[in-house]
Order: C-alpha cells, then sequence, then structure tokens
C-alpha cells in the first residue's frame, strides 16, 4: 500500500500572491513514502514523531529564556543553534 493513496485532500483552493495561478489538489505535490513506511498505520511513524517531540521539548527546556538575554555567551548560542540544527534534520531526514 502506498501512503500517497491515504493523503488527506484539502476541500480549497488558495490563490498564489505570485500571479494569479490557483493551487488545488491536482496541483499539489504527491510524496511516497513507502521506503520509510508501510502504510499509514505503520507503528514507526508514531515511533518517529515521539522521538521528535522528546528532542523539541528537551530543547525547549534547555534554551527557553536563555537566548534573549543580555548575558548571552557566544557558545550557549552556538549550542543552542547545533542543537536546532540537529533537531530540524531529525524532523527532516527519512
Amino acid at each position: 500500500m502506498v501512503l500517497t493513496e491515504f493523503r488527506q485532500e484539502p476541500n480549497f483552493a488558495v490563490t498564489s500572491n505570485h500571479g494569479n495561478a490557483e493551487l488545488t489538489v491536482e496541483s499539489l505535490p504527491v510524496w511516497d513514502l513507502t521506503d520509510l513506511y508501510a502504510g499509514v498505520d505503520d507503528p514507526r511513524i508514531e515511533i518517529d514523531m515521539d522521538a521528535i517531540r522528546q528532542q523539541a521539548i528537551a530543547f525547549e527546556a534547555k534554551y527557553k529564556g536563555s537566548i534573549a538575554t543580555n548575558g548571552l555567551a557566544a557558545t550557549h548560542l552556538l549550542a543552542a543553534l547545533q542543537a536546532y540544527e540537529a533537531l530540524l534534520a531529525a524532523e527532516y531526514l527519512p
């Protein structure tokens, strides 16, 4: 079963700011995720989502309120940016 068969289709069209092109369901990209998951009910999807949620919670706990401060050290900002990049990489990489 191909995940793209389960794609929820929006019930609307959006007009682009870059002309009069109308976005419809037919013009949206279709992603084949069968290399990653067996189907929409594959338990690995929830496992992956839980792992990303936990990483995001840990990032917030560590860095919330510590970046926009007068005493921000460059090393702390660098660590936060590296942690954020790692979080994004884990979120977007297969």
